[in-house]
């Protein structure tokens, strides 16, 4: 199997991306560093198995993405391996996802993740059953069918790609995960994740208890994209009337979490107010400053 690495990078650590590419280097044949910010990565050098695409500026993680699976699939390997600039792979990573794929060959696999261990809350990430409810890993298998999964671990076979398409660009950062494995299911496909394949990692910066839940803090740009692709999706073709209701309440609930624990920032309310507008309006891709202050 032909597997490369696909690592996007905005505003990197230096010890962050060389602990990632390390641990990746001598499991796969190649790894592409989509530079997703202005500032260029000098302190990594184009080798024979290390590519560095610089793309000068922020045009969000699905681009970045996008990018990188051109060029992966011009190169014809067969399998992508999707990585975030600050995770760190076990040695045994690419090993145990080629078992995952030989196991699984008899089924129409889209992606084959990782199973998390959230070092930000203290506990393992609960799998995606639907779109709404999770249920925790009791690893009684090792492989487990779910909704959606996180883009960090993701291992996609080439002809997926070619069949489903790339990421959504519309979205720019938050959701772009959820929406591609929606897809991938609207086509057949399964989502899987790998109960023995574990990877402990920061999923998110330092969380919040509300209503008995624990909510990770963002910065008022990032609530934007939350909430405005979410807005979006609530009204595509993945979602049935009953997930249209459904999802409407998450956001009702988002959007509380995201006041109440802000203590009522008003910067905060305005990126939401914004985010809603766009969404209601169909103004996606990345977030238009221009816009701000005249619509809301």
């Amino acid at each position: 199997m032909k597997i490369i690495a696909l690592i996007v990078t905005y505003k990197p650590k230096k010890e962050q991306v060389k602990s990632c590419i390390n641990s990746l280097i001598s499991q796969v044949s190649e790894i592409v560093v989509v530079n997703n910010d202005s500032s260029p990565i000098s302190w990594i050098n184009n080798t024979e198995k290390i590519k560095i695409i610089e793309l000068g500026e922020n045009f969000g993680i699905a681009y970045a993405q996008n990018i990188g699976i051109e060029y992966s699939l011009d190169k014809g390997y067969d399998y992508v391996l999707l990585s975030d600039q600050d995770t760190v792979f076990p040695d045994d990573y690419v090993f145990k996802m080629e078992k995952a794929i030989l196991d699984n060959k008899r089924y129409k696999v889209a992606v084959f993740s990782p199973y998390f261990f959230d070092l930000t809350k203290n506990e393992y990430q609960t799998l995606m059953k639907n779109k709404f409810d999770s249920f925790s890993c009791d690893n009684s298998k090792s492989y487990y069918e779910v909704e959606h999964v996180i883009a960090s671990g993701m291992v996609i076979p080439r002809e997926v790609l070619e069949d489903v398409g790339k990421m959504d660009e519309n979205l720019f950062i938050d959701w772009v995960d959820n929406e591609w494995c929606w897809r991938a299911k609207d086509k057949g496909y399964k989502i899987i994740t790998c109960s023995n394949i574990i990877i402990k990692h920061n999923l998110g910066d330092t969380p919040k208890v509300f209503c008995g839940k624990k909510y990770t803090l963002r910065s008022a740009i990032r609530y934007y994209y939350i909430v405005r692709n979410a807005s979006y999706l609530k009204n595509s073709l993945y979602f049935s009337s009953n997930d249209k209701r459904r999802m409407k309440k998450r956001i009702f609930k988002m959007i509380c979490g995201i006041i109440i624990l802000t203590r009522f920032n008003h910067k905060n309310i305005r990126y939401v107010k914004m985010a809603l507008y766009d969404a209601k309006h169909l103004r996606m891709g990345k977030f238009n400053s221009d816009n701000f202050w005249s619509d809301v």
